[in-house]
């Protein structure tokens, strides 16, 4: 499974290695949280003023026939994310792989999961051209009048597809769409331990040093991107893989070409990989950002982006001047300050002196154009259930079904 994940889309064997187990993890969480829709919670009967005699049970139900959309960058991983809390709740599935990584599912589906679900519980959905925001294959499924629920995990141009092909049905979709992760070193943090989380590419793209430790940040970042070794994700000296195909290569390379073209200073080592897989080397920009392209978009490749700030104000401010709202990160030898910062940012998640880190209860999604909805946790499964109120009063009934309380 390690060697399908670093096929599928470049990453490293130590980070397929590291997605296997979470994902194992994440089977056995889900496996505890089995809906048996034969269950009723019970409420509080109502208050006395009501003057009714009535009580209240809350049935669980799975929501049907789930349409679970993965992208390319975590192949296993994200479909575990969808598939646990789906086949946990009920709900039979059908599950749309990119067509850049579609391997790890297959071989998930045919070996581990399809073995032990019912015949049409469990279903795989691949191909279809690759650059579209919602492929061909993709966009039939969702689609059919069928489909009950979506779960989507992608950019934000194909969540608005999605969305455009949920309205007719009303039918209920989370996603978890682009981000612009931005980890704030405060003054009084770690320079050591924030330069090597500002390489966690994957929660962060811009990095928001204070002023005075603002050079010896930068520094300490450049130095570390010295060591990064670009190669073939399964050999084992390579720590940065290729990216997943040529056009995202193109993507991530125009970038940093526009950012050279409007004067800002791009950073690279001086080392390269061999040429022959599509390769980008870790990239470093700095100069006056705010508003530049590579600053706001998101780029989905190795470049980071840094700027100086002066108060904790002006980082809140920065930061939340993007649309997206994913995760973001801070760093400061001050609890309390970390926490105030943390609070005022606008993101699904935030973390405080860590990057990236998570278990399977911690729920994960993004605010504002990053999307909505939650994968991981119980909040995981709220997508794939439906909950029914049933009142019973006794024989005969009361005449009025409502009783204002004052």
């Amino acid at each position: 499974m390690q060697r399908f994940t670093a096929l599928d889309c470049g990453k490293t064997f130590a980070e397929a290695e590291g997605d296997v187990a979470y994902c194992a993890d994440m089977l056995d969480y889900y496996a505890g949280l089995v809906v048996d829709g034969a269950t009723r919670e019970r409420r509080a009967p109502p208050p006395a003023a009501y003057e009714l005699d009535a009580a209240c049970s809350i049935a669980t139900y799975p929501a049907g026939v789930a349409a679970l959309v993965t992208p390319w960058n975590y192949p296993l991983l994200q479909a575990v994310l969808k598939v646990a809390p789906a086949v946990a709740a009920g709900c039979p599935f059908v599950l749309k792989p990119s067509p850049l990584a579609s391997l790890t599912c297959v071989d998930f589906l045919q070996t581990i999961l399809g073995p032990l679900t019912p015949p049409g519980a469990c279903n795989l959905l691949t191909g279809g051209p690759p650059l579209s925001a919602v492929d061909r294959g993709a966009g039939a499924l969702l689609a059919d009048p069928r489909v009950a629920v979506c779960s989507f995990t992608g950019s934000s141009r194909g969540g608005e597809a999605v969305l455009n092909a949920a309205a007719p049905f009303a039918r209920p979709s989370a996603l978890e769409l682009g981000g612009k992760g931005a980890l704030v070193v405060l003054d009084d943090a770690d320079v050591e331990a924030a330069a090597d989380q500002a390489l966690v590419c994957s929660a962060t793209s811009r990095l928001l040093i204070q002023r005075p430790i603002y050079d010896a940040v930068v520094e300490r970042v450049l130095e570390k991107m010295a060591a990064v070794v670009v190669g073939k994700p399964l050999d084992a000296a390579t720590t940065m893989g290729p990216l997943v195909s040529r056009e995202q290569q193109e993507r991530v390379l125009g970038f940093v070409e526009r950012a050279r073209q409007a004067a800002l200073d791009v950073r690279q080592p001086a080392a390269q990989a061999d040429g022959s897989g599509y390769f980008a080397p870790p990239t470093l920009v700095l100069g006056d950002l705010e508003g530049s392209e590579v600053w706001r978009e998101e780029v989905f490749g190795p470049v980071l982006c840094a700027m100086p700030f002066e108060s904790d104000e002006d980082a809140i401010n920065l930061v939340n001047a993007s649309r997206f709202g994913l995760a973001h990160a801070v760093f400061s030898a001050d609890e309390a300050r970390a926490a105030k910062c943390a609070d005022a940012l606008d993101a699904g998640v935030v973390w405080v002196n860590a990057n990236q880190i998570l278990w399977p209860d911690t729920p994960f999604g993004g605010w504002k154009a990053s999307g909505f909805g939650f994968e991981q946790g119980a909040e995981g499964m709220a997508p794939f259930l439906r909950r029914k109120s049933v009142v019973v009063a006794p024989s005969p009934a009361p005449e009025r079904g409502y009783v204002a309380a004052w």
